[in-house]
């Protein structure tokens, strides 16, 4: 197979449209008419298109590799600020007399904006985990793409 060639690729979906498979007929012979699951689906694959595809994938978990240091260490800084402010505000309540029984409540309340900061950096952090993973998901998937295009 040259590079720059199309392909045509059937893809046979579902009743629901989901979980879209290689087409190569053969309907009766695996328990569904054409007419059931909608029909074959035809698209035209192009292996400069798939590689450049991997290519800007690859540069994608790149940059998402280093923003996701600077997520995680905001998220640890975040956290460590909370903590020592949390400490902090228990012994000032500790030296007011307040009763034991309602200042942790108290002092949570005192810092309540430290912890959205924490809690925003942690969300924030998990996101761009999951989107890097799903990035890597991506990559995976064209990489198989492309692999098996000697077979369409």
């Amino acid at each position: 197979m040259k590079g720059g060639e199309t392909h045509r690729l059937k893809i046979c979906s579902s009743e629901n449209g989901k979980n879209a498979l290689p087409c190569g007929g053969g309907h009766e012979e695996r328990g569904h008419s054409q007419a059931s699951h909608g029909g074959p689906i035809i698209l035209n694959i192009d292996m400069i298109n798939i590689g450049q595809a991997i290519y800007d994938t690859s540069m994608q978990i790149q940059k998402g590799v280093k923003s996701l240091y600077g997520h995680a260490k905001a998220y640890a800084e975040a956290e460590e600020e909370y903590r020592m402010e949390l400490a902090q505000e228990i012994m000032r309540l500790r030296d007011e007399r307040l009763p034991v029984t309602i200042i942790n409540d108290v002092a949570r309340g005192n810092i309540a904006e430290l912890k959205f900061k924490r809690d925003l950096a942690e969300v924030t952090y998990k996101t761009a985990k999951d989107m890097l993973q799903a990035l890597q998901s991506q990559l995976s998937g064209l990489q198989t793409l492309y692999k098996r295009q000697d077979e369409i």
